[in-house]
Parts: C-alpha cells; structure tokens; sequence
C-alpha cells in the first residue's frame, strides 16, 4: 500500500525455526538503503509512544522514509504480534531474530542490493552489536545501547532479582524479574558492548543520554568505547533520560533521528 508521502508500506511476516516474525516495512522509492531497527527490553517494533501519537519507531521509519531509507522493523519472537512467549526471550535468540530479519531483506527483489544499516534502541542496541557482523551491515546506529546488561537489569529488576537469577536453574522463570526465566540473565552476563563493537569492521554512532537511569554513565561509557575502535565510530550527547525525551516532546527523538540519517548518509555504502 502506498501513503501520501510515496511510501509503499506493508505488514510482514518472517519465517523462522522457532517461529513468525511479525513487521512493518516501509520502501520508498528508488531506495539508497535499508535500516533494520530492532527495538529495545519489553518493547515492541513501534516502540516508545511519542507526542506525536506514533511509536517511536514508527516515527523514525517515516522520517527515514522521507529521506530515501527503506526500514523494517520487527517484534521480536515473544514480544509484540510475533510468536513466541516472553518468559523464552534470550539474547542469542534476538540476534537470531535480527539475522533472520536481515537475510529477509537481503531476499527482497527491491532491496537486496541496497546497503544495509541495524539501528538498535536500548536492548536493542546490543542485540545489534551481537548481529551485526553476521548481517553483513554496513553501518550501525545505537541509541541510548545496554553496555553492562549486570548492572542495567540489576537497576531494572534490583540486586536481590538479579542474585536468585545467577543461581537458579536456567528454566526457572523469575517472577521479581517480569517472568523471565532465569537462562535470560545467565546469558545476558556473558556479554559488553564494547568487547562486542571494538573489532567491528563498519561506521558506528552512538547517542548516549546523560540523564539516562537505565545505562549509568552512558555518555562516557560510549567515549572510552569510541577509543577503542580502530574503525570510524562517532558518539552523540542527548540532554534527556532513557527515552531520548520522548515525554517532553518531539525535540530530543526528531534531533537523533535526524543526526542518524546524516550519519547514514555520510557512511552508509
């Protein structure tokens, strides 16, 4: 179905081994590339609700939409439209939700071509990070990115939650941690962004807020990051929370968005 702006856009479905992906995909014409954008913990492929009324993903879309960027986002298997249920999420599953979102896109007659780019919000932004190598990306964008996942989910869920996780048997779904099973966590410990992003051989941004809750201290986490790339990698301060403003308006969310697509017009090739 094509909008007033000339975006064809369709609802998606993505088969996988443990599933269906449930979508939205936005195509303009004559694409100058793709962005995968993978959405962050508890969330969903629309994302944060704006001023606007839309999703902040789905904001970002049409404004990446408008300048020439198809994008695809999707719930991840559990959360959302997709299969799957929540307590089953795991990291290493995300990734392979976002890798088998990516060979999707790599199928498809308009797209395949087209360089890709994995935009990662929160969660997402590590799951990015996980992916991205295997996706053949050509860039990646992280907003606001898990760096430590310990100590992010132990401010969400709290010490006590975090310490019964570590030893629990790995099925066991925690109900002081949102009826994840214990597995999450395990897993999750295993992994840093900045191990995962140093060898990373593609352009990376990364928007850190420094009133951000949820990922303490991002703003410099993301500086020592960024000196440790040998590859171009660019970091962006938002005066705002973990939700890049959303609640006070449109200003911070249309200010990372539009800073991501120069981004993506410098170096996305």
């Amino acid at each position: 179905m094509n909008d007033g702006a000339g975006l064809a856009r369709e609802r998606v479905e993505i088969a996988s081994d443990r599933g269906r992906l449930r979508g939205d995909l936005i195509v303009p014409p004559q694409p100058r590339g793709c962005v995968l954008l993978l959405h962050g913990h508890t969330g969903s492929r629309d994302e944060l609700p704006l001023a606007d009324g839309q999703g902040l993903f789905a904001h970002s879309a049409a404004q990446m939409g408008a300048a020439g960027y198809a994008s695809l986002r999707c719930d991840f298997l559990g959360s959302g439209e997709s299969d799957g249920a929540w307590a089953d999420t795991t990291l290493d599953g995300q990734a392979a939700d976002a890798l088998g979102a990516a060979r999707w896109l790599r199928a498809h007659p308009e797209l395949a071509s087209r360089p890709l780019a994995l935009l990662g919000f929160s969660q997402g932004g590590l799951v990015a990070l996980l992916a991205a190598s295997q996706a053949a990306a050509g860039a990646a964008v992280l907003w606001n990115p898990v760096f430590d996942p310990d100590r992010s989910f132990g401010l969400i869920y709290g010490a006590d939650a975090m310490r019964v996780a570590q030893t629990a048997d790995p099925q066991r779904r925690l109900s002081q941690a949102g009826g994840l099973r214990a597995r999450f966590f395990q897993q999750a410990s295993a992994y840093r962004a900045a191990p995962l992003a140093v060898d990373l051989a593609l352009p990376l941004l990364i928007v850190a807020s420094d009133a951000d809750r949820v990922i303490p201290d991002g703003p410099a986490q993301a500086a020592r990051l960024a000196g440790r790339r040998r590859h171009s990698t660019e970091t962006l301060v938002l005066a705002a929370g973990h939700d890049l403003g959303a609640a006070q308006g449109m200003q911070g969310p249309d200010w990372v968005i539009a800073r991501s697509i120069g981004f993506l017009d410098a170096h996305l090739r």
